[in-house]
């Protein structure tokens, strides 16, 4: 007597064309399948602009961990900052770069670009004054 291999023998909702994926019938009957798909994209999108948005750290207000975190910044730059803050608040580029033994035009020019802000402001630099030309006349 010949038996079926019940291995072989598909499930009675695959045989009606059905898909076997449960998951499957249940997100296309509910609709679920589109609203979980909005959600992934909503969660991708909001991380791809999260880090394109640097977060801005404000100088006098940053912790050691927001220092530490910027690159160029290691521990001993991290402790002048902060020691020379409690001897009180940073009022621009130009204060920083002259109490800070490190940090010059290039690396202000880098932490800026990195968010760190003095008083809520980015790092220009200055333009190279000259002295004005002076010409003296030649003796003829």
């Amino acid at each position: 007597m010949f038996q079926a291999n019940p291995l072989k023998t598909l499930p009675a909702h695959a045989q009606a064309g059905e898909s076997p994926c449960l998951a499957n019938n249940w997100f296309t009957s509910t609709g679920e399948g589109h609203r979980m798909i909005l959600k992934i994209t909503a969660v991708l999108v909001t991380g791809l602009f999260a880090g394109l948005c640097r977060a801005q750290i404000e100088l006098n207000q940053a912790s050691e961990i927001d220092l530490d975190g910027l690159k160029g910044v290691g521990p001993s730059l991290t402790r002048q900052v902060l020691n020379e803050r409690q001897k009180g608040a940073f009022t621009d580029w130009a204060d920083v770069m002259q109490r800070i033994k490190g940090i010059g035009p290039k690396k202000a020019d880098s932490l800026s670009a990195q968010g760190l802000r003095v008083q809520g402001q980015l790092y220009t630099p200055s333009a190279p004054t000259s002295a004005p030309a002076t010409t003296t006349p030649k003796p003829q």
